[in-house]
């Protein structure tokens, strides 16, 4: 999320580096703007709640976690709930544009926002 001590300088230089190979251009979000972070909207909870399947029921030692997380990412993961999230980031991007960079519609309309997109 762009936030201070997500990454030095020269670690943000390596990736951006890296990604360009792959013709992939990085657009770095507002530090500290959960509202507009697509992790923060909906994916983190997407995976959470698949890991929570996965999980049950395993002993709770590091890498019984590492597999469920990975089993959730590769296995459980749909392409509806990414879907999902992009599609609130749309909204929510609408109404700071509309509120004219703030983000009091956001936070008003927080619940509704995704349902009437």
């Amino acid at each position: 999320d762009n936030a201070g001590g997500h990454g030095t300088s020269d670690a943000k230089d390596i990736y951006v580096n890296a990604m360009k190979e792959y013709n992939v251009e990085i657009i770095w979000q507002v530090p500290r703007s959960p509202e507009t972070n697509m992790l923060d909207l909906g994916v983190w909870m997407s995976i959470q709640s698949a890991v929570t399947r996965v999980h049950h029921n395993r002993h709770s030692h590091v890498d019984a976690l590492a597999t469920s997380i990975e089993d959730a990412w590769t296995g459980y993961l749909s392409e509806k709930a990414f879907h999902n999230v992009h599609r609130r980031l749309k909204v929510v991007l609408q109404s700071i544009v509309k509120d004219e960079g703030g983000n009091e519609l956001v936070e008003e309309h927080r619940g509704k926002l995704f349902r009437d997109a």
